[in-house]
């Protein structure tokens, strides 16, 4: 019987793992190696080092420090990430050999179709995620192009102000920097795309996993024509199949659920700072748009007291629409704040309860 390779899905990931310096195996050629600890040194650490140093010398202007903090969170995540591949080589690894491994081989047509599914679906996915990625990427970058060369107005670096270098450092070797932060921000962008698809498609590949285990469960007792009750040679011998089928499908479960804990024990500190970092991100997002309620608060700031009545006029007009916050809405339904993400758990919560709940009904039927 041929074998069955799911993890040819991640090809493409491993490829731009080599190209990162965070391919899993070892054995790799010692230009290689040496490369791959070069480039994290140049474009990982020193690079993060960079963007630390820079908060020092940030100016007392929350826009500015707002907008290097944004940059900033998105680097701390992709960063563990990396490092995560670096630290757990070991782990991914094993992860990739036990996707090979006889236990999760398909036996029958539909669990075949149900695993090239999955597999087709994690390169459509990489694909889509790519196209995305590199757009937003290159229009960021070339933005410098069109202010600074095109439109000749002072540009701003993509990515980092670097305020710790003087001015005239910074006007001098403008083109090497944005060249050494334009590379980093592709790189960084490589990572999450493969980093990322890659533990998708883990999770896709178990639910697949679960969806066979599923079928054999549920077809378990299917009896054969060949079996009656007169027959008792044959029924001793189906259920004996049974038996066998069953035991099968518990290992088959107890190694889903170790498989899953390894993924766990890999990427759980990746997977916090992933959420750490975006909520981080929305929080601060949503905090640029509180400001719109300190507006009505800043025109008073003004000298208004000997205007004329039309401009007093305009002023209490302009007060009472800055009254109501700017806020952004999905869908014209909903407004993103925190008692919307509360309402959203709450119901989520609600409908899980409830399917539990049916789920439980029907298997008591």
């Amino acid at each position: 019987m041929q074998i069955f390779k799911q993890i040819d899905c991640f090809n493409i990931n491993m490829k731009f793992w080599k190209v990162l310096g965070i391919y899993p195996y070892r054995n790799i050629k010692f230009i290689h190696n040496l490369y791959s600890k070069m480039f994290l040194l140049l474009f990982i650490i020193f690079y993060d080092i960079l963007l630390t140093v820079n908060f020092y010398f940030l100016p007392s202007q929350l826009d500015a420090f707002i907008e290097e903090m944004i940059f900033y969170f998105t680097e701390i995540s992709v960063t563990t990430k990396v490092l995560t591949f670096l630290f757990f080589r070991k782990n991914i690894r094993k992860i990739l050999e036990v996707l090979e491994s006889s236990i999760f081989e398909p036996v029958s047509d539909n669990g075949i179709k149900i695993l090239n599914d999955a597999k087709k679906f994690n390169i459509v996915y990489w694909k889509i995620v790519a196209v995305v990625s590199y757009t937003s990427n290159l229009s960021h970058i070339i933005s410098f192009f069109i202010t600074h060369v095109i439109l000749e107005n002072v540009a701003e670096f993509p990515i980092c102000s670097y305020n710790f270098l003087p001015m005239e450092i910074k006007e001098r070797f403008i083109y090497p920097l944005y060249l050494y932060q334009s590379i980093g921000i592709h790189f960084h962008m490589l990572a999450n795309l493969n980093i990322d698809t890659f533990f998708l498609g883990l999770m896709i590949l178990v639910i697949a996993q679960l969806d066979i285990l599923n079928e054999k469960l549920s077809s378990l007792t299917d009896i054969p024509k060949n079996v009656t009750c007169e027959n008792n040679v044959h029924r001793d011998q189906y259920e004996n199949n049974i038996i066998k089928s069953f035991n099968q499908a518990i290992v088959h479960y107890d190694e889903l659920y170790k498989f899953c804990s390894l993924i766990q024990d890999t990427f759980n500190i990746t997977l916090l700072f992933q959420f750490g970092m975006a909520s981080s991100i929305i929080c601060v997002c949503l905090f640029r748009f509180t400001l719109s309620c300190l507006l009505s608060k800043a025109i008073y700031s003004c000298d208004w007291t000997p205007r004329s009545r039309k401009f007093k006029s305009s002023l209490r007009l302009f007060v009472e629409r800055t009254n109501r916050p700017i806020s952004i809405t999905g869908g014209k339904m909903f407004t993103l704040s925190l008692l919307t993400f509360s309402s959203i758990m709450n119901s989520a919560y609600s409908f899980f309860t409830l399917l539990r709940n049916l789920q439980a009904r029907e298997s008591k039927k």
